[in-house]
């Protein structure tokens, strides 16, 4: 009982580290949220693994709090008060609980904190990830603000002295916000492209399975640089689409500049733009941190519109009925089933 209390527990610590940075597959998916769904307190540990404040004052409490003593004082009660076979029940629950105290712990400095993971040119370099449905503001060394959205990565130095660019590297979806420096140009890295600007704000979309990356200019200067094919020079207004075979530059519209506005307060709505069934999709797993699975041959229209992020699952699944009418849309716990 002991021993498959602690196993459980390292099991389910290690799903959420695998949650925080958005590597679950399909069925630890299911695992993770069968345990989220057995228990209340299981929920509210997740949500406060995913709340930075509450985060920080949780591992606040945890490292002035005598683990040893506590369990050694609560041991004796235990013996004097308890029968055998209640003690090893109790054993059972003290263990299991500080083993997911503990790993808690870990995963907090292991996938939350913006830990140092490689030195180069003796230059520290920090990465943050972002789970599904989480955003998160950053504020980088010179000065510059990034909003990082759901299931995103972005690596930068911990300091950009001495060095002759500001670079930094994207895998997902970011808002920048680039403080003015001369000097300095301000680079961002992504898997086909190098945007290089000085001062300006726009946004950055290049998720590893999105066929194009797509670049906003929103005002500003900006040139993307791809290896052995010529610059894009974006104007204020302007996106790029760059895919493994093309380039193109649309004009953005009138909702795609709102987003300026609302982009530095993070996403507040997911938007479609003339987009297929499966990239709508994608992106409301992306956001919601649902699994959707659906028919590889189901074939709809391309749509456009928003659907809010703030929403709740059943509202969700609503929403989606209304806009695929000819679709059997169902919600069990965090997956959607779609079918014909």
């Amino acid at each position: 009982m002991l021993e498959q209390s602690i196993h459980t527990s390292f099991k389910i610590s290690n799903l959420m580290a695998l949650a925080v940075k958005a590597e679950l597959t399909v069925d630890e998916r299911d695992i993770l949220d069968q345990w989220l769904a057995a228990n209340p307190d299981n929920r509210d540990l997740y949500h406060r693994i995913l709340n930075e404040e509450l985060r920080k004052g949780d591992l606040e409490l945890f490292n002035s709090f005598d683990s040893s003593a506590a369990l050694a004082k609560m041991s004796k009660r235990i013996h004097t008060t308890l029968p055998v076979k209640k003690r090893l029940s109790v054993f059972a629950y003290m263990a299991a609980a500080v083993v997911l105290l503990m790993l808690t712990s870990i995963l907090y400095f292991t996938q939350f904190k913006n830990d140092v993971v490689e030195d180069f040119a003796n230059n520290q370099i920090n990465t943050v990830s972002t789970p599904k449905g989480v955003q998160r503001k950053i504020t980088l060394p010179d000065g510059t603000k990034v909003w990082l959205s759901a299931a995103s990565t972005l690596s930068y130095p911990s300091s950009f002295d001495k060095i002759p660019y500001r670079a930094v590297k994207l895998m997902g979806q970011a808002y920048f916000e680039v403080s003015k420096n001369a000097v300095q140009h301000f680079v961002v890295k992504t898997r086909l492209q190098e945007i290089e600007v000085v001062g300006t704000t726009f946004k950055v979309e290049s998720y590893a399975n999105d066929p194009e990356i797509k670049t906003s200019l929103y005002s500003g200067a900006l040139k993307i640089k791809r290896a052995h094919k010529s610059d894009i020079v974006l104007s204020p207004g302007q996106q790029s689409l760059v895919s493994d075979f093309a380039a193109r530059i649309i004009k953005l519209d009138s909702q795609d500049l709102a987003m300026n506005a609302t982009g530095q307060e993070g996403e507040e709505d997911i938007r479609f733009k003339n987009e297929s069934f499966p990239q709508v999709m994608q992106k409301i797993s992306r956001w919601y941190d649902v699994d959707i699975k659906y028919p590889a041959d189901i074939k709809t229209g391309s749509i456009s519109g928003a659907i809010s992020i703030g929403g709740t699952l059943p509202e969700l699944t609503g929403i989606l009925d209304a806009l695929y009418p000819d679709l059997d849309i169902t919600l069990n716990n965090r997956t959607i089933t779609v079918t014909r």
